[in-house]
Formats: C-alpha cells, structure tokens, sequence
C-alpha cells in the first residue's frame, strides 16, 4: 500500500506548488468575472483553460494504470489526498477499516 500512498502525495505536492495555485486562482477569478492581479500584465497571463493533476498507479499485477486521485480548481486539496490515502489504505487491507497511519505524509 506504500506505492499508492506515495503517488497520492505526489500529486498532492504537485497541486499545492506555486504555479498550480498561482493557476486555480487566476482561473477561479476568470471564471467569476472578476480581474486579477496576475492577469493584469500580459506577461503572466495565465491560460483561460483549467488545470487538473492526476494521481494514478500502474498496477505490475493487470497491466493497468489505476487513477487514485484528481485534484481541480474547486477542491480542497488536502482533504481530498486524506480521503484518497484511506481508500488506498482500506482497499490493501482487503476492506477492512483501520487507523490512518499515513496520515503523517500529509
């Protein structure tokens, strides 16, 4: 269950860097029809497009890419890596519902 956790904090420290934020912002703003400050210079004009990170695992056993975790414009971040990190958690103990120890990655 260690790899899963470590792709699910991966692309949590993805989405909490500067350039994604900085991103969602500017997006979120667009898209409410307010200005920014970052696009009022057309030298940091962000694209009017949205910005997702995935999370995913290839999984040795199927062959297959196995997404964990996607993280918008809208989304608390953090709670939805910590939610993301127990069904990983959950699933490796064959459904059983267990302490969060992961949560110390977080």
């Amino acid at each position: 269950c260690a790899l899963p956790i470590y792709a699910i904090t991966q692309a949590l420290n993805v989405a909490e860097t500067n350039v994604v934020q900085s991103h969602w912002r500017t997006f979120r703003e667009e898209l409410e029809g307010g200005q920014s400050a970052s696009t009022a210079d057309a030298k940091t004009t962000m694209p009017k497009q949205p910005l997702d990170v995935h999370g995913w695992c290839y999984g040795l056993a199927d062959g297959l890419v196995h997404p964990l975790v996607d993280f918008g414009p809208y989304d608390d971040v953090r709670a939805k890596a910590a939610e993301a990190i127990e069904k990983a958690v959950e699933q490796r103990a064959g459904g059983k519902k267990g302490p969060l120890v992961s949560k110390k990655l977080l």
